[in-house]
């Protein structure tokens, strides 16, 4: 009888803690930065919504502040995902998982110059906001 109930404990035991080992959440980290502060808020709002519904993949969110340095965590393996823009360097092994946006240029002219389209600007010098960040649209738009 105690070879039968030690047998009952150990298996109900065992069973327990499979249960605990499995159940528990895995936790992804995940890089995001924007000028802007979208990016993160985002990522933010998704981690939290996760968090509430009890989900078995929870988020670690980690702040880089430009889309630049969430791509060097996620290639220093700093971080499991990153949200970077598509134009951001430096990503030949990362593949997109989810779209969480679409961005949108917006060029701004003085008021004396008349244009359509952007060939009507090519004699017009044209600022751009963001520096390196923006490269790749300087880049396009030449």
């Amino acid at each position: 009888m105690t070879v039968v109930g030690i047998a009952t404990v150990a298996v109900i035991s065992g069973g327990w803690l499979a249960y605990r080992y499995f159940a528990k959440p895995v936790y992804l980290t995940v890089a995001a930065g924007s000028l802007d502060g979208e990016a993160l808020s985002l990522i933010s709002a998704i981690s939290a919504r996760l968090a509430a519904s009890n989900a078995h993949t929870r988020l670690k969110v980690i702040d880089s502040l430009t889309s630049g340095g969430a791509s060097q965590l996620l290639a220093s393996r700093k971080a499991d995902l990153a949200v970077v823009r598509g134009d951001t360097g430096g990503l030949a092994d990362a593949r997109s998982v989810l779209l969480l946006t679409h961005g949108v240029v917006l060029i701004m002219a003085p008021s004396t110059v008349s244009a359509d389209s952007l060939g009507d600007l090519r004699d017009t010098t044209i600022g751009v906001v963001g520096g390196p960040v923006n490269r790749p649209t300087v880049d396009a738009l030449k």
